[in-house]
């Protein structure tokens, strides 16, 4: 049982941005643009959360930890901010990183 519902992408809140124009002084235009600034926000700390997740890569072995670190990476995953940020392989310390003979280009 899902306890929210579905995700909305950059695209989504893009579009609800540009369904309801800013009207400066017009209570409702006001708190949706701070609602929407909010997301932004989160968006944001999302982002550095996976960043910092993808950081540990293998080093969690066994333990609370690990499961939670587990759940927490199968959360990111789902997270709309996260699969349409294209995957840095500088900020990256874990799995997704090229291998470094991959890494000069040269396939060898």
């Amino acid at each position: 049982m899902m306890r929210f519902k579905a995700s909305l992408s950059k695209r989504a809140l893009q579009d609800i941005q540009d369904r309801n124009p800013r009207r400066r002084g017009v209570q409702q235009s006001d708190d949706l643009y701070a609602a929407l600034w909010e997301i932004h926000r989160l968006r944001a700390m999302v982002l550095r959360a996976d960043q910092l997740q993808r950081a540990y890569g293998d080093s969690v072995y066994g333990g609370g930890l690990a499961l939670v670190l587990q759940a927490f990476r199968d959360d990111m995953s789902r997270e709309p901010c996260v699969q349409e940020m294209p995957v840095l392989p500088e900020l990256s310390a874990g799995s997704r990183m090229k291998s470094g003979a991959d890494q000069d280009g040269s396939g060898e």
